[in-house]
């Protein structure tokens, strides 16, 4: 059995000096701090005996996350505190602008690929494919982004076909 030492503020209102160790276990005398801290200081230490391995690992472990817990709170405090939150709230909102943006495109491409394949006629693919490039670019930067990728998928679709696919049959 081992001695450790607990400190025990007196009241909850007790000042940063006493509260910060409120509740705190030190394992060596000589780690708890002199009493009285400040002038009309009510704080005690309690002794009591416990089994030191068992103790030790539990408590260090406890410790250890603690320490990291606060130093993360403290860290999202600061970061919140900073305003970021703001700068992150704007960052998304982009995000989220652009990817309607391109879903916006995807769509326009699609309907107007869907109207070609309704005429069933020769000749309209290069009208209905210009005609969904120029509303996909009217869109924005990623609207021509899209439409440009798209394009340049349709003619490596269409030489390969062209190459591969109708010198076969």
């Amino acid at each position: 059995m081992t001695i450790h030492y607990q400190w025990n503020t007196k009241s909850s209102d007790s000042c940063y000096a006493c509260t910060r160790w409120e509740q705190k276990i030190f394992i060596k005398l000589e780690d708890v701090p002199d009493l009285p801290v400040h002038p009309n200081c009510k704080c005690s230490i309690r002794a009591f005996e416990t089994n030191a391995k068992e103790y030790i690992d539990t408590y260090s472990d406890f410790e250890k996350v603690k320490t990291s817990v606060a130093r993360e709170i403290g860290e999202l405090k600061s970061w919140l505190s900073a305003k970021h939150w703001l700068q992150l709230w704007k960052v998304v909102q982009a995000l989220l602008k652009d990817y309607k943006e391109y879903l916006s495109a995807l769509a326009l491409l699609a309907e107007n690929y869907a109207r070609m394949r309704h005429m069933n006629m020769i000749g309209v693919d290069k009208y209905f494919h210009a005609k969904a490039n120029a509303e996909a670019a009217q869109l924005g930067k990623i609207g021509e982004e899209t439409a440009k990728f798209m394009s340049d998928m349709r003619e490596q679709i269409d030489a390969y076909t062209n190459l591969y696919v109708k010198k076969y049959h």
